[in-house]
């Protein structure tokens, strides 16, 4: 009976732990994402380089970009023909 009565308690503290760290790396990824970090750079770049593409289209009214140009430091040419 004590036994059973002790797997429960750890049982259930165990369970809050883990909400507790669960609700943790939320904040920090939060928090970090605030001051500007980086969680994962290929998305970063691809979302810059769409940025560009955009911004050339507003301009340009196409999206035919030569291949061999740069737009905003991108080399949008070798981005956009991939």
């Amino acid at each position: 009976m004590y036994l059973n009565k002790a797997a429960s308690v750890c049982h259930r503290v165990c369970h809050k732990l883990r909400q507790i760290s669960s609700a943790l790396r939320v904040l920090r990824k939060v928090s970090t994402s605030a001051l500007g970090f980086v969680w994962d750079p290929l998305i970063a770049a691809w979302k810059g380089a769409f940025a560009a593409l955009k911004h050339f289209r507003e301009r340009e009214g196409h999206c035919r970009f030569p291949q061999t140009d740069e737009e905003s430091d991108y080399e949008l040419g070798h981005w956009v023909s991939n």
